[in-house]
């Protein structure tokens, strides 16, 4: 079972779609990590701040609720984030500091796979192209997104993708 470490703005999409009732692309993508996989999420619970921060909105117990149900059933695990020693690394490929927790629980949790819909995982120079090269880049992937699996054998996909 492989864990996968959903940043915000993914489990953001999802939620919207559960709440409102009306699943889509969001929903899809979680549904099919997990029944073949699960999501890690790190012990010290910056990601699932992160979460709540983002994807909470109206009805944030919602959420919180979705999440201790999940992990009841074996399909929300904790794992230790790596160390913060490639942090320099990151900074370098351009990744923001907010977001190598993502890098780090893909490493700690021995997933090392990222669902995102935020460009800078793939191409954080893109951060204001439209959204159609903006998606675009996310299909076929970025220079940044190239690099995590290079160097840290990291798969980057978005919530389209599954």
């Amino acid at each position: 079972m492989t864990p996968h470490a959903v940043d915000a703005n993914a489990i953001h999409q999802f939620q919207e779609e559960r709440v409102n009732g009306s699943p889509g692309i969001g929903h899809t993508c979680i549904e099919a990590i997990l029944s073949n996989a699960c999501i890690a999420l790190d012990e010290e619970g910056h990601c699932l701040q992160e979460w709540l921060q983002c994807a909470g909105g109206k009805f944030p117990f919602a959420l919180g609720d979705w999440v201790a149900d999940q992990a009841v059933h074996g399909k929300i695990k904790y794992y230790e984030l790596s160390s913060n020693s490639i942090r320099k690394h990151l900074n370098s490929l351009g990744i923001p500091t907010s977001d190598h927790k993502w890098i780090r629980l893909a490493i700690g949790s021995k997933g090392f796979v990222i669902v995102t819909n935020d460009i800078d995982f793939f191409d954080p120079s893109k951060k204001n192209a439209t959204a159609k090269v903006k998606d675009k880049i996310k299909a076929s992937g970025g220079p940044c997104s190239k690099m995590l699996s290079k160097c840290y054998g990291i798969t980057v996909r978005w919530t389209a993708s599954f």
